[in-house]
């Protein structure tokens, strides 16, 4: 079971902003989740394409495979193998010891992901009602 948090970000200015505010989602401990992720970011950008990121990384501040999805009122430079703005966000985490459980919720999300108009709605519908299309279509 994966748990699933939504947040809505009128503007972010910088990856450091929004892996802080996602930090502050998972728990409002200090702690060292936008470290792990800016970490992870250096290594190659997770910025998959058509306005979509897809950051991800072990922690040990969650007990259960989660996602947060955040979708950015204004569009923020991600260095996105496309160039492109990104808009929408789908953080992943997995409990330290658990490494291998972000491969099949990346598999099923990619696969979401793939349709378009689904993107569409990510884009344009309700938080709750897209928070339940995640959790039907990943777990």
């Amino acid at each position: 079971m994966i748990k699933i948090l939504s947040l809505a970000l009128e503007s972010v200015a910088t990856k450091v902003d929004l892996f802080n505010a996602i930090s502050n989602l998972i728990t409002p401990l200090d702690n060292d989740i936008a470290d792990s992720l800016l970490k992870r970011e250096k290594i190659v950008s997770t910025g998959v394409g058509l306005g979509i990121a897809i950051p991800h990384t072990v922690s040990e501040y969650v007990n259960e495979p989660t996602l947060v999805f955040i979708r950015l009122n204004e569009a923020m430079e991600f260095d996105a193998i496309d160039e492109k703005l990104v808009d929408l966000v789908f953080a992943i985490f997995v409990p330290k010891g658990e490494e291998e459980k972000h491969l099949p919720i990346l598999s099923r999300l990619a696969g979401l992901l793939l349709d378009s108009d689904l993107v569409l709605e990510f884009r344009q519908k309700d938080l709750d009602y897209l928070v339940n299309i995640l959790k039907e279509g990943l777990n």
